[in-house]
């Protein structure tokens, strides 16, 4: 599933279309919308809109230093595949039956050149790719299978132990489900519209919360704001306990506890995140 994500933030890396639309904001064609293709049934969603997150004087800070740690590897990778793993645009993670022995996963992101991308699969990533219809079918050595097609400037695909083409159709007819999702876009409606990164996270049966909004916005440094919802509000209580214990010196946070929910903002200044880019385990 690790480098299932990986392929998809890569893939992303090849579209340079404008910037997405916000947690609440639907776009005009589906294949814009930042929740076009994930599935109704959807535990957790994750958006990077790399767009919001190139145009801060924060992001690039994080990417030169990304250049540092990753350059050659980095290099080659554009180099065999034609981008930059880390220039992406905007993907969309969606991942469902977290309660299974293997999780289903969709990614959506924009801009693929099919030649390319085949090119970098079956070379770069060791893929088998066969066509199959109007999608390709991706057998890896290292995860599950993937289904994989294309609309436009939009690619879809479905990894998971149950991909094949009829699961990956229906996505793509499904437009964007979520958006007529009341539960979803309630807690949709807890974020800023601009977040460079948001996620959200509901039905969720671990000892973590039950659901959950985070978003995180960068200027010259960054800012995140969160909720989450636990079954015990000890749990909830626990989040209070945490922030006491992270210097004032990493991040300014503030938690405010009502019953279950937790309420997190947390600020961090261009120095700060600066640190933690440079060192991120001191924040454990």
């Amino acid at each position: 599933m690790k480098r299932a994500a990986l392929l998809a933030l890569a893939a992303g890396a090849c579209w340079h279309g404008g910037a997405g639309n916000g947690p609440r904001a639907a776009a005009s064609d589906p294949r814009d919308d930042s929740l076009a293709y994930m599935p109704a049934d959807a535990q957790i969603v994750i958006v990077g809109d790399g767009a919001r997150m190139r145009a801060s004087a924060a992001w690039k800070r994080i990417d030169a230093a990304f250049g540092d740690t990753l350059g050659p590897a980095r290099g080659r990778f554009a180099a065999r595949c034609g981008y930059d793993p880390l220039g992406f645009e905007r993907v969309t993670v969606g991942i469902k039956r977290l309660d299974a022995a293997q999780p289903s996963m969709v990614f959506v992101v924009r801009g693929i050149d099919p030649a390319r991308l085949e090119a970098c699969l079956t070379g770069e990533l060791r893929a088998v790719v066969t066509r199959d219809g109007d999608s390709w079918h991706v057998a890896m050595p290292f995860g599950h299978p993937m289904q994989l097609a294309t609309l436009g400037s939009t690619a879809v695909a479905y990894v998971g132990p149950d991909a094949n083409a009829a699961a990956l159709h229906a996505l793509l007819a499904s437009g964007a489900p979520l958006r007529h999702d009341a539960s979803f876009m309630q807690l949709a409606g807890e974020l800023p519209d601009d977040a460079a990164m948001w996620s959200i996270g509901r039905g969720l049966a671990w000892r973590g919360p039950a659901t959950f909004a985070a978003a995180i916005t960068f200027d010259a440094g960054a800012a995140f704001v969160g909720r989450a919802t636990f079954a015990d509000p000890g749990e909830a209580d626990k989040m209070r306990s945490w922030a006491s214990r992270i210097p004032s010196s990493i991040a300014t946070i503030e938690v405010a506890v009502d019953g279950a929910t937790a309420r997190v903002h947390a600020r961090l200044t261009a120095a700060q995140l600066d640190a933690i880019v440079r060192r991120p385990l001191n924040l454990f």
